[in-house]
């Protein structure tokens, strides 16, 4: 877990070394986030250690389903409209679930979400917390909890004691997973 913004190259290259030790070790599954430029170098880092350690398990901890599959609002819309235009060139209806599924196959790489794509085939497996009594605003903090909880190790980057990352440090090392 760590900051929003990221980390330096040298930080990259230590979190590295971190988690190539922790492998070593005898870890294998690793909680991952995708929230975030920390998530996303950690993400990469973990894949690219795939190619020497392929028994590496990354599962993607979601705090949310995510129901929208597109990148933003222009995608979407964008996707609407073709779908549109397919609906009306069909008055009879004729092949239309045919023609409505050649869409959706010639078209999906082009207008899914990258995030959408990137779970589906970076991760071995994603998990999304039972928080739906939790406020919108604060699943991101219990689905940080839930894994820290479900941890043998917590790895942090954290660069002030007023972040949420660093609440999470203090969280593990009362639950002694540090």
């Amino acid at each position: 877990m760590g900051s929003h913004f990221g980390m330096s190259q040298s930080y990259q290259e230590e979190a590295r070394n971190i988690i190539t030790s922790l492998i070593n070790d005898g870890y294998k599954k690793f909680y991952c986030g995708t929230y975030g430029d920390f998530d996303f170098q950690i993400n990469s880092i973990l894949y690219n250690l795939k190619k020497d350690y392929p028994e590496i398990i990354m599962i993607c901890v979601k705090p949310y389903y995510n129901a929208n599959k597109f990148l933003n609002c222009k995608t979407k819309e964008t996707y609407q409209t073709f779908k549109a235009q397919i609906l009306n060139e069909y008055e009879n209806y004729d092949n239309l679930d045919e023609k409505l599924k050649n869409f959706e196959e010639n078209y999906q790489y082009e207008l899914f979400n990258n995030k959408f794509l990137y779970e589906k085939y970076i991760f071995d497996d994603i998990i999304v917390c039972d928080l739906d009594k939790t406020p919108y605003k604060f699943r991101i903090i219990e689905c940080n909890k839930w894994k820290i909880k479900n941890s043998d190790v917590f790895v942090n980057f954290c660069t002030n004691k007023y972040s949420n990352t660093y609440k999470m440090r203090q969280y593990a090392l009362k639950l002694k997973v540090l």
